[in-house]
């Protein structure tokens, strides 16, 4: 498998389900993106926010190999030194 690392413009984030979070958005190609299963302790962890609304997160990542794949679904890597990253947000987005 290839590991893969972009750039991911976060334009959603839900909760469908109790501590699991969806976040989908693009890359710099503006392809949909959608790591898999974020759970709301990835949200921020070691009190730095790695994923926000309208925020780019460097990600790591791998083709989805899951029963029910989607183009735009992608394996989240969670490990040292891959950990997801918040770069900056949005031109224009309250946060910038």
């Amino acid at each position: 498998m290839t590991t893969e690392v972009m750039n991911l413009y976060v334009l959603a984030i839900a909760r469908p389900e109790n501590e699991v979070v969806c976040v989908a958005g693009i890359n710099d190609n503006g392809e949909w993106i959608r790591p898999q299963r974020i759970f709301e302790r990835d949200i921020v962890v070691e009190s730095k926010v790695r994923f926000d609304l309208y925020g780019i997160t460097k990600i790591h990542m791998m083709p989805w190999i899951g029963r029910t794949t989607r183009p735009e679904d992608c394996f989240l890597i969670k490990e040292a030194g891959k950990m997801p990253e918040l770069i900056g947000y949005l031109k224009g987005s309250e946060n910038n």
